[in-house]
């Protein structure tokens, strides 16, 4: 299986997302961010980083430096989780793109959201 990156994301992100602004990707780091800091079981937290990290690279896309520190913001929380490996996180994004490119995605509240089927 190939594995994502940062310039699949990006590639995908901006397919999928074409009306997608970088203040709109902030705001949704941010979320993910809370949702990251509240989860408590290092599997849910590794999925929000996960989270993290997709929309990070969405943040890549209209500012590549910008982008690369919420990227290493991201990777600041990893490694906060000592039991987490980088095999883990990889394997976390994989499994959330995989769905995310599998799902319908329409605009609400200013800010894509995937449509429940």
């Amino acid at each position: 299986m190939k594995h994502e990156s940062i310039a699949s994301i990006i590639a995908w992100h901006t397919e999928t997302f074409p009306e997608a602004t970088l203040n709109g990707q902030i705001e949704k780091y941010l979320d993910e961010k809370v949702e990251y800091t509240t989860a408590v079981a290092l599997e849910d937290k590794i999925e929000e980083l996960a989270d993290c990290f997709i929309v990070a690279c969405g943040i890549a896309r209209f500012n590549p430096v910008y982008g690369s520190r919420f990227l290493g913001q991201g990777f600041d929380m990893f490694t906060e989780n000592k039991d987490a490996t980088i095999a883990s996180l990889q394997d976390a994004i994989d499994a959330k793109m995989k769905t995310n490119r599998k799902r319908k995605w329409g605009k609400g509240k200013g800010n894509y959201q995937h449509v429940e089927e």
